[in-house]
């Protein structure tokens, strides 16, 4: 599923609606993000796809042993292409192929590289907080800002990020989100609370790459 697809228009308008309103009640700033995947994983395609060539040719001199070694090459190149076209159709056979503590470390790099290149980082007190779903880990990294993480503990942003995981697998993104952002929302008022100068710093919107 592609980031944009993944949440309707209505959804969309949701949860910015609830960003808006929450962040009416605090000095923090609330992104929430989809991305289609947190790294191309280039290095397991690759791998992946000379094993195909091999299987392939391992396959046709079985059934042809004495082919010309141009029939090999034809067959070595049919399964290295198999397999890329394998992974463009199915991406998430990539899941089955990369290891656990690889795709938690794409996933947070992910996250803290959307963390600055949207600008989380800049906002006034330092209480930024990026909610990222990675669609094609199937995982969710939530990142807060030093300003706001030095006073909450990292056990509550497990618990909102293993909420969000379930309400996804449940089908129910959009308003377990929506559920996420109000809980960050309380976090943020409780120790950030509005100012009267306070401005909106950054956007309200879903985000999708």
């Amino acid at each position: 599923m592609k980031a944009h697809n993944f949440f309707t228009e209505k959804e969309k308008t949701q949860i910015q609606e609830c960003v808006r309103r929450v962040e009416a009640k605090t000095s923090g700033e609330i992104v929430p993000m989809v991305v289609e995947r947190s790294a191309d994983y280039t290095e397991t395609r690759f791998i992946t796809a000379i094993l195909g060539a091999l299987i392939g040719a391992g396959v046709w001199l079985l059934a042809r042993p004495f082919s010309h070694p141009l029939w090999i090459i034809l067959a070595e190149g049919l399964g290295f292409s198999v397999v890329l076209l394998l992974f463009k159709v199915s991406p998430g056979l990539l899941r089955f192929l990369i290891e656990g503590s690889v795709i938690e470390n794409a996933v947070r790099h992910r996250s803290r590289l959307a963390f600055f290149d949207h600008g989380l980082f800049q906002t006034r007190d330092r209480t930024g907080i990026l909610i990222l779903i990675s669609l094609l880990e199937r995982r969710v990294q939530i990142l807060a800002d030093e300003g706001i993480h030095q006073k909450v503990p990292q056990s509550t942003w497990d618990e909102l990020v293993q909420h969000l995981v379930t309400g996804i697998q449940h089908e129910e993104a959009a308003n377990v989100l929506c559920k996420i952002i109000e809980r960050c929302g309380q976090i943020l008022a409780q120790h950030f609370p509005r100012r009267p100068d306070d401005r909106d710093e950054l956007t309200d919107q879903v985000i999708t790459n």
